[in-house]
């Protein structure tokens, strides 16, 4: 697993994120919700259930073996260097990525291209999430994580998870 943890919230990206030929990247944003933290409940961060709701754009991760996996190494790096709190007892969610429909794709499932403004970039939209933006959306930078307004929740701490190939 390759986390973008460190890059994710800064203006620019020190490398590019795999996007398919529908605009969909493999690498989920995975939200720690650290003040809904349970000391008591240590199967939160892998199952986070209603936790995840309660903020918009915020659902249950759709991989839960990438989840369980980010999951163990936030413990270990615990374990290790110590911390706030107990990863395991905080729940982590994943953000919805917004992307606008590519011209020309056939089979791609439809995006929403209001979301979006004319330099490709999600900030200013109405629905809560982040997108990867590349080119005029990106700005000075080759590629940019962008976060719609409210996202992430206060407190929490959002990572880039990419599977390993």
């Amino acid at each position: 697993m390759n986390r973008l943890k460190s890059v994710v919230g800064k203006p620019c990206l020190r490398q590019t994120v795999p996007v398919d030929s529908c605009g969909r990247s493999s690498c989920p944003i995975y939200v720690a919700l650290t003040a809904s933290a349970d000391p008591n409940n240590r199967a939160l961060c892998k199952n986070p259930g209603a936790a995840c709701s309660a903020f918009p754009g915020l659902h249950v991760p759709d991989d839960a073996g990438l989840a369980a996996k980010f999951c163990d190494e936030e413990e270990a790096q615990f374990k290790t260097s110590g911390g706030f709190a107990d990863p395991y007892t905080v729940p982590v969610c994943e953000l919805n990525q917004l992307r606008p429909t590519p011209p020309g794709q056939p089979g791609c499932p439809a995006g929403a291209p209001a979301d979006f403004d004319a330099q490709g970039s999600c900030a200013a939209s109405a629905d809560a999430g982040w997108c990867y933006v590349t080119g005029a959306g990106a700005g000075t930078c080759g590629s940019s994580i962008v976060f719609t307004n409210g996202v992430p929740p206060t407190g929490a701490t959002a990572a880039l998870v990419c599977p390993s190939p």
